[in-house]
């Protein structure tokens, strides 16, 4: 592996370490690994993933990053109707699609969901799909004005570029039909 040293040591506080900062090409943890005192930092300048030594093996490096965040996007349904299946929510944000575009791979991590008025009978599911297919994280209600889940990431994973929405299935016998429902994504980038 082709590294390039800093020209100098990273400082901590007032102290200096022996940690350095290094600009590779690859993954510091493949290929055999990248020797380095522990607390060095790696830029990928290719991936642009900075890692940090944690280790004493060449290969014990980890990924910094990986950040949670809640898209600047919001998807609603006024007016919640009975006997639903797996209907696409509005977005609040566009007015042009119905979709959130991802700037980069990651994974759905959580789902947040809020209604207007507490359910009273029935029940409501709102589903996370990935190009329009249905992911694995969801979340039901019977009773209250919302709920959220969580998942690990990797579970409902996906691409840069890929199209995120949320769809709703509600039951025959679901009321109030004068509620409105309100919800939101978690995701987590790609380390």
């Amino acid at each position: 592996m082709t590294a390039y040293a800093s020209s100098g040591h990273l400082r901590l506080g007032s102290k200096t370490n022996g940690a350095d900062l290094y600009r590779v090409a690859t993954a510091p943890n493949t290929g055999g690994g990248l020797a380095a005192d522990l607390g060095s930092l790696a830029l990928d300048n290719v991936a642009g993933v900075v890692y940090v030594k944690f280790g004493a093996a060449d290969t014990d490096w980890a990924a910094l990053g990986g950040g949670r965040y809640t898209p600047n996007e919001m998807w609603a349904q006024p007016d919640v109707a009975a006997s639903q299946t797996n209907v696409q929510l509005e977005t609040n944000v566009s007015q042009l699609f119905a979709t959130w575009r991802a700037p980069r791979a990651g994974s759905i991590v959580g789902l947040v969901t809020r209604f207007s008025e507490a359910i009273t009978a029935g029940s409501v599911t709102l589903t996370v799909r990935i190009n329009g297919t249905p992911g694995t994280l969801a979340a039901t209600s019977v009773v209250g004005t919302g709920t959220q889940v969580t998942q690990a990431p990797g579970v409902d994973a996906y691409a840069a570029g890929d199209l995120l929405d949320i769809a709703i299935t509600t039951t025959g016998a679901f009321a109030p039909i004068t509620t409105d429902v309100e919800a939101y994504l978690q995701v987590q980038d790609e380390a």
